[in-house]
């Protein structure tokens, strides 16, 4: 009996995915998102984040839509 009280008053608990608080999380995937921009950037000599071609191997050219 004291197993199925035990589960009960843990399963009302609100504990985000492993045990972080939001601002633990945004840490987290701030830092995750960083690296990614980082890697992108590197491989392609792309800026990403502010969205201009950087000096590299590849050549950029900007493409305009036809109307």
């Amino acid at each position: 009996m004291k197993q199925s009280t035990t589960m009960s008053s843990n399963s009302r608990r609100k504990v985000s995915p492993a045990g972080k608080t939001p601002p633990e999380l945004e840490e987290f995937f701030a830092a995750a998102q960083e690296d990614l921009n980082e890697r992108f950037k590197n491989k392609y000599n792309y800026d990403i984040v502010n969205n201009i071609p950087l000096k590299g191997r590849f050549k950029w050219i900007k493409v305009t839509q036809e109307k």
